[in-house]
């Protein structure tokens, strides 16, 4: 199967599109579920717990990824570092989740470790797309900055003076010879 070719630039739009589509769709999974429990009125302990674990795991990172999206749009690369540790700690959270679900059998992460089920490859579908855009940005960025300082090289002084007059004493008339 050929393999289509694609410039840094489409490369880069494609990533920034797949970055907000994965941070829209945290924000929504996150979202929703914290305000239909904040809104019942009758939100304990847990379910506010719960609550700040949703917007600690989904949100915060959901609104990271827009922001991401936003920076990586203007070619910067910092954002891509970040994203890459946002998403390792996420698996983590989401993966040791998954291993306390399955061996505790608790009630109350049941619909969590469901929706975590596709949150790991949207992850991992997202850090690949960030390493081809961390490559497309390096070939799109400019070698050097604006206002670079350059290295000035000292000359060396004139053995003689430039410019010698052939008499010793000032001419005191200021008249030409």
């Amino acid at each position: 199967m050929p393999q289509i070719k694609q410039t840094p630039r489409q490369v880069l739009a494609q990533a920034v599109q797949s970055t907000n589509t994965v941070g829209m769709a945290f924000l929504a999974c996150g979202i929703i579920p914290t305000f239909t429990v904040m809104a019942s009125g009758q939100a304990g302990f847990l379910e506010e717990l719960l609550a700040i674990a949703t917007t600690a795991m989904l949100i915060a990172p959901g609104v990271w990824y827009l922001a991401a999206g936003y920076f990586m749009k203007k070619l910067e690369a910092w954002p891509i570092r970040i994203s890459f540790r946002v998403a390792a700690a996420q698996a983590v959270v989401v993966g040791g989740g998954l291993v306390i679900q399955s061996f505790g059998r608790v009630r109350s992460l049941i619909l969590p470790a469901m929706l975590a089920i596709f949150f790991l490859p949207a992850l991992g579908a997202l850090i690949f797309e960030l390493r081809r855009a961390r490559a497309a940005i390096q070939v799109l960025q400019p070698l050097g900055r604006a206002f670079q300082p350059i290295n000035v090289i000292p000359l060396d002084a004139p053995q003689s003076p430039i410019l010698t007059n052939s008499t010793t004493e000032p001419n005191p008339t200021n008249r030409p010879d």
